[in-house]
């Protein structure tokens, strides 16, 4: 009778589960494996470009191992500060990712192979990428993905919503997400044309689409519907920049939603300094903050304004006054200089140019944060490893040191050999 009455009591319990709470817990897992998978692509576009400065920065090919892009103190061969350090240890975000280095040549790893699996098939994650050195990510619905597999296309994988209906639980972000993946796929691709062709930076994005045979007007880096410039509900407009003799140095790139609020709510901008930029009010560009930092106050609110007309800074994290001084002033104060080393890649592509940083310095004199404001790819990892030693006198307010908040330009000038 006991147990009779506790299957009654149990089939109440499943007959009490709603259609509706089963709707929407299904809804809300399509929601977060499709986040999922948008940060796995993401994470992998991070892969590729920390492996093509790691390579650039210490000559030696690519990284033997993911661990070795992490961030762990000074940047090194074995802890070069590249990627975050959960994806240097190989699960984010519901994925598991494995880097394999291709065979060892004269001392260099020549290439590499990443896989990125969901730790949970169907739950943390339906599909399986894979890229390697090419910058190309592909993906597999039914198993671990290889070179062989197609390039990815989400819009195929996912059912558009009827015109004019409300967006989809989940779905202007999972937009957001692969706005900024596309991004970052552009900037890869970038930095890949300028080391291919040596005439620096494409001049429009259909120049990085897709062909049989790689050439500079058809490079075979990003699929067909990146290269129109309109995917996943956003518009992205590419901006060759301050062309010089057929040689392109700098560029710049807006990713806008075709309807705000409807296939995306943010604005996201990005430059060859490889930082992708926020707003969630307009056209977003350099001077906006770096994506993921929206709680930073944005130019051009009422607060931002008022710190700009001061010539005190807010307190910094460890309670020192920070000022902000021009870097004429603080270059006459600086007392320990190391000159940036000019990478063989981008001397080889003949790239040259200056990448501008923001930077914190503390109150000993020595260099507390930099930020790249811009800057060609290929150059500015050699320029934040010289500047990290920099030292300057420090700078004294009302008799006490205080921080400084100025900016650094570091240029590289090619010679006139080729």
């Amino acid at each position: 009778m006991r147990v009779l009455f506790k299957a009654f009591l149990l089939a109440g319990m499943v007959c009490g589960i709603a259609p509706a709470d089963l709707a929407q817990d299904d809804s809300l897992s399509q929601s977060r494996m499709n986040a999922n998978e948008a940060s796995a692509v993401a994470s992998l576009r991070a892969i590729n470009v920390a492996c093509v400065t790691y390579s650039v920065t210490y000559g030696i090919g690519f990284p033997a191992a993911l661990r070795y892009l992490q961030t762990s103190g000074p940047p090194s061969k074995t802890a070069a500060s590249l990627i975050d350090e959960a994806l240097a240890g190989g699960v984010k975000n519901g994925y598991a990712f494995t880097y394999t280095p291709g065979p060892v040549q004269g001392g260099i790893v020549p290439t590499y192979a990443v896989h990125a699996d969901p730790l949970s098939p169907g739950q943390s994650g339906r599909r399986h990428y894979f890229t390697d050195q090419s910058g190309v990510i592909r993906w597999n619905a039914a198993a671990s993905a290889a070179s062989a597999d197609p390039p990815i296309d989400r819009a195929s994988e996912y059912t558009p919503r009827p015109p004019g209906g409300p967006p989809a639980k989940g779905e202007v972000d999972a937009n957001e997400a692969w706005a900024v993946a596309g991004l970052r796929t552009i900037n890869t691709a970038c930095v890949t044309y300028a080391a291919t062709y040596g005439t620096g930076y494409p001049s429009a994005l259909k120049d990085l689409g897709p062909s049989r045979n790689a050439n500079a007007h058809a490079a075979n880096l990003i699929d067909e519907k990146l290269a129109s410039g309109t995917k996943d509900g956003y518009v992205f407009v590419y901006t060759p920049r301050d062309p010089i003799r057929e040689v392109v140095p700098a560029y710049t790139i807006t990713a806008d939603p075709i309807t705000v609020g409807q296939t995306g709510r943010r604005h996201f901008f990005t430059d060859q300094s490889g930082v992708v930029r926020e707003n969630a009010s307009g056209t977003a560009s350099a001077s906006d903050p770096p994506s993921g930092e929206s709680g930073n106050r944005r130019p051009g609110t009422t607060e931002a304004k008022e710190a700009a007309a001061q010539d005190v800074s807010p307190a910094s994290p460890a309670g020192h006054k920070r000022i902000r001084v021009s870097p004429a002033v603080t270059e006459a104060k600086l007392v320990y200089r190391v000159s940036p080393v000019y990478p063989p890649l981008a001397r080889q592509a003949r790239i040259a140019g200056t990448v501008h940083l923001r930077t914190i310095i503390a109150t000993d004199g020595s260099i507390a944060s930099l930020e790249v404001i811009s800057g060609p790819p290929l150059l500015i990892q050699s320029a934040l490893d010289a500047v990290r030693q920099w030292k300057y006198k420090p700078t004294l307010l009302s008799g006490q040191p205080v921080e400084v908040e100025t900016f650094i330009d570091v240029t590289f000038v090619l010679d006139n050999n080729p």
